[in-house]
């Protein structure tokens, strides 16, 4: 049964670039602990960082949220990042918008 190692091998967990990205795997996985180490351990013991989800998934979540409920992720673009995604909701409206800042870096901590 290969299909994991063929799926998941190889680049994935070299030390090699992603691609369309400027850092590899493990330079971003090792930055997201490094972030929480540094910067978040509070917030990730009590559960208050989602980390590991991607953009869609944070918007299908928010979607079904309350105005201004916010996530936490790990960014996807910048190693040792975090981005805050919130659902927007204007007094008045019935319809909300999924916002995002730029992410912020563990050197600015």
């Amino acid at each position: 049964s290969s299909g994991i190692n063929a799926e998941y091998g190889g680049k994935m967990f070299a030390k090699d670039n992603l691609a369309d990205r400027n850092f590899s795997f493990w330079d971003w996985l090792y930055s997201a602990y490094d972030l929480i180490d540094k910067c978040l351990m509070e917030l990730w013991r009590d559960g208050l960082v989602e980390g590991f989800i991607s953009k869609e998934e944070v918007q299908e979540i928010l979607s079904t949220c309350q105005p201004n409920t916010f996530i936490l992720r790990f960014s996807d673009s910048m190693v040792g990042g975090i981005s805050a995604s919130w659902l927007h909701v204007l007094e008045g409206s019935q319809t909300g918008e999924i916002k995002r800042c730029y992410p912020f870096h563990q050197d600015r901590c």
